[in-house]
């Protein structure tokens, strides 16, 4: 009974709350109000338990400080983020990308004449990345072009999650909403102690590639210019000003005439982007 009694004995003063709170909105943009009081508290807690620190107010001064800045940034980005995501979240995308975007983006070369560039720019753990990859990589496919030049970027505040990503290792229920001739082309499946897992297959994890990245940096330091972005289901934990700028550094990342994806959910009615509407929730860049 201690044992339990000390498991949930951890409490927040609304300080101590309103201090983590303002400090996670600078540091990543995300915003945390009294009504998620509880789920920072339940997040967080797991960290003063391995850490063996008796409250808040201890964890906070630790996160604080020089050794914390620089050790414990990586588990609190983690737990302060969400890393909610799905092969084929809003498959209507998908579909749009077969019909519509990737037969122009190959009318204009990409893809064989030059590398055709995709980014995910909220990519957690993975699962968007890879089922762009299959989408373009079944594209060519289907048009007989062999050995097609593409890249999907998988970028998120997260280095757990990106770890996850890197290893291309799903429960294979996660897996269900991949088309039955896709999950035959670009899964293995795990046998003996990986029975019911799932792996990506070394040539379609050949097109992706991972890096670390804070949406709310100045700069986001890409050599190349995206042919695609998808940003979906993020702008959301945001405030509006913080989502205009965070879409400005991203157009200015997306090449012209480029194609630039948010989550049905989402809107950016209002904001002085440089994106022009295409159909409801995808726009192109232009010229404004």
């Amino acid at each position: 009974m201690d044992n339990i009694r000390e498991l949930h004995s951890f409490h927040m003063s609304e300080e101590i709350r309103e201090r983590m709170s303002a400090f996670i909105e600078s540091t990543f943009g995300i915003r945390m109000p009294a009504a998620k009081k509880t789920l920072l508290e339940g997040r967080l807690s797991k960290r003063l338990r391995a850490l063996h620190l008796s409250s808040f107010e201890a964890y906070y001064e630790f996160l604080m400080s020089e050794h914390g800045q620089e050790e414990e940034m990586i588990h609190f980005s983690d737990l302060v983020s969400t890393h909610k995501t799905d092969f084929f979240r809003e498959k209507s995308h998908f579909d749009y990308l077969l019909a519509t975007v990737l037969p122009g983006l190959h009318k204009d070369g990409a893809g064989t004449k030059r590398t055709l560039n995709v980014w995910s720019a909220a990519a957690s753990t993975g699962e968007e990345v890879y089922t762009l990859a299959m989408v373009i990589d079944d594209f060519f496919i289907k048009n007989g072009i062999p050995n097609p030049q593409f890249s999907v970027l998988g970028t998120d505040i997260s280095e757990h999650a990106l770890h996850k990503a890197l290893r291309a290792v799903y429960n294979e229920r996660l897996a269900e909403p991949i088309p039955v001739e896709y999950r035959q082309r670009y899964l293995t499946r795990g046998t003996g102690e990986h029975e019911g897992l799932v792996r990506i297959t070394p040539a379609l994890r050949a097109h992706t590639r991972f890096r670390a990245l804070n949406l709310m940096e100045d700069s986001y330091d890409l050599t190349e210019s995206m042919d695609i972005i998808f940003l979906r289901n993020v702008l959301i934990y945001f405030e509006k000003p913080t989502q205009e700028r965070i879409i400005q550094h991203l157009r200015a990342s997306l090449s012209d005439d480029g194609w630039f994806f948010i989550g049905h959910s989402e809107s950016i009615f209002g904001f002085h982007t440089g994106l022009t509407p295409v159909i409801p929730t995808v726009f192109r860049r232009g010229n404004g």
